[in-house]
């Protein structure tokens, strides 16, 4: 089976540095699978912030991960600054990729890329929701 392929876009909407911790290191030595995850999951949520959004509010509307895909490229250790980068992938009316890139900070040496696809949720419809203008404005 070929490995899944996410392609990060040439524009980066958004860069945060975060550290790999102790607690992040899994049985095998290195970052695990689910701390990676949390450290897109904090990453997301400092871009939100960013342009003055809220993952639970967003003009009104919370946000919901429907999907999400990662490829693991290398390893990541106690102790190092990670650069997570996030940009826009396909986009459409109800729904929205977002792709991450990690690498290691100091030599852009890859650890991961990402896809999370999003929706907005209108609890009185009970569907997805357009997306939210404020949203649409921050990833362009």
């Amino acid at each position: 089976m070929p490995r899944m392929q996410i392609d990060f876009p040439e524009t980066t909407l958004f860069s945060h540095e975060a550290s790999v911790r102790i607690d992040d290191i899994n049985y095998g030595g290195h970052l695990g699978h689910d701390r990676l995850v949390s450290l897109l999951h904090d990453a997301r949520v400092r871009f939100f912030r960013s342009f003055g959004a809220d993952e639970l509010d967003t003009d009104g509307f919370p946000l919901m991960i429907v999907e999400l895909a990662v490829s693991y490229r290398g390893e990541g250790f106690a102790g190092q600054k990670l650069q997570i980068e996030i940009a826009a992938g396909e986009i459409a009316s109800r729904r929205a990729d977002l792709v991450y890139r990690v690498t290691e900070g100091g030599d852009d040496r890859m650890i991961a890329l990402a896809r999370t696809r999003l929706v907005f949720y209108d609890r009185e419809k009970g569907r997805a929701a357009m997306l939210p203008p404020t949203f649409r404005e921050a990833i362009g």
